[in-house]
């Protein structure tokens, strides 16, 4: 860090008493603006590399700065928020897992209660049959159709879809 001055403006002031108080004055105010232009830099985070103040001939400051900003604070909040998302995503991943086994296990029940009704409406049937007929009416048919509909639907779930071309074997 350097103040440069012009030697002609320091010897201007030293012959008269007014002007070299002035002159001092002048250097206080120089003093006071580069502590708050460090505090300026501070204040925004960055930290000061390079800087040149310069009074030229008539007493007018020049100042030049170069200032690298690091956000450590930024840097910790950010890694910070990073590992709560990560946690959060891991939470709902879970809960996702917790829902579709909930969900598969109550598929699977309202299946085997579909099964169970069109089975023991069908053993109802064939017990109260004569001669080996039975006879079923809509009511009874929808019935069987939709149990038999939710027993595959719990089978097709769990397969996955095949795409085109798949089983295609070519040979020359």
């Amino acid at each position: 860090m350097a103040i440069t001055g012009v030697g002609s403006y320091s010897s201007v002031y030293e012959n008269t008493y007014g002007a070299a108080r002035e002159y001092t004055q002048r250097l206080k105010d120089v003093e006071s603006v580069m502590k708050w232009a460090d505090n300026y830099h501070k204040s925004a985070g960055s930290t000061v590399i390079v800087r040149h103040d310069y009074i030229d001939e008539n007493g007018n400051l020049s100042h030049f700065a170069i200032s690298v900003r690091k956000d450590a604070l930024n840097e910790k909040l950010r890694k910070e928020a990073q590992e709560n998302a990560e946690k959060q995503i891991e939470k709902s991943r879970e809960n996702a897992r917790k829902k579709t086994e909930q969900l598969s296990e109550q598929l699977e029940e309202k299946a085997e209660e579909a099964k169970d009704k069109g089975e023991t409406l069908l053993t109802e049937k064939i017990g109260a049959a004569k001669d080996g007929k039975i006879f079923l009416d809509n009511e009874d048919m929808q019935t069987i159709i939709a149990a038999a509909k939710k027993e595959n639907q719990g089978k097709a779930d769990n397969k996955k879809p095949v795409s085109p071309g798949t089983n295609f074997d070519m040979q020359i």
